[in-house]
Parts: structure tokens; sequence; C-alpha cells
């Protein structure tokens, strides 16, 4: 896949992701009424780059076998992701899980609850700060 996603917030504040290359294989696993999927992993491996706004910092990722497993509920979505991501921002090697769902509820772009954890190499290089607030 190649392209941009761009998010923007109140403020003009938010986060473009350009994707150079990135590869995604999705694998559904349940589907329910209307084929729609019920249960689904996607995985992303390749170049991706986050640019802050409205600082314009790029700070260049690579992801490897990074999973994103999502179920949906009645209410929403259950999201956990897991995998590697590399990049000068974090000095190196990132490794993300998901001790307790990621709470998505139907119609909002924001989750409800859940965590995400991310492990780093233990010194950074370069200043790394992505902020949607």
């Amino acid at each position: 896949m190649n392209g941009t996603i761009e998010t923007l917030v109140a403020g003009g504040v938010g986060v473009d992701v350009e994707l150079t290359g990135m590869q995604m294989v999705a694998d559904v696993s349940t589907f329910g009424d209307e084929c729609l999927p019920v249960v689904d992993v996607k995985t992303l491996s390749g170049q991706a780059s986050f640019t802050d706004q409205p600082q314009r910092r790029a700070h260049p990722v690579d992801f490897e076998s990074f999973n994103i497993s999502r179920t949906h509920t009645s209410t929403g979505f259950e999201i956990e992701e897991t995998g590697t991501a590399i990049g000068s921002c974090f000095d190196g090697e990132s490794t993300v899980t998901t001790p307790s769902l990621i709470v998505l509820p139907l119609g909002d772009l924001c989750p409800s609850g859940g965590t995400s954890h991310s492990s780093t190499a233990p010194r950074r290089r370069a200043p790394c700060s992505i902020s949607t607030a």
C-alpha cells in the first residue's frame, strides 16, 4: 500500500501517516450478518512515516509483522495490537502489546478503555513526541 492517512482534531493538531510499500494481509476468521467481518486480523509489514501537526516533524518507522486483531461486539469493537516497530525516533526496536483490550464504541473515533504498552530501547537519540491531544 502507498498513500497518506491524515488525521486532524480540534486546533489543527493531528498526525499524518505516509505509507510506502506497506504490505497488509487481512485474515477474516468469522463473518456475521450481511457478510461483514466479525473477527479479523490485519498484519502490517513495511515502511511508514508519522508526521506530527503542526510542527511537521517526520518520524520514519518500519513495521515487522505488526498484528491488529479486531472483534466486533454489540457495542463496538475490541482491538488487540501486537508486534514490532523499528525507528530512529525510539532508537531501534519497539515491541507493542495490549495487556487489556482496547475498546472502541460504535460511532466513536477514540477508545473508551483498554491499554497498549510499548517497550523500547533504553535510550533515545532523536526527540520523539507525537501528540494528538
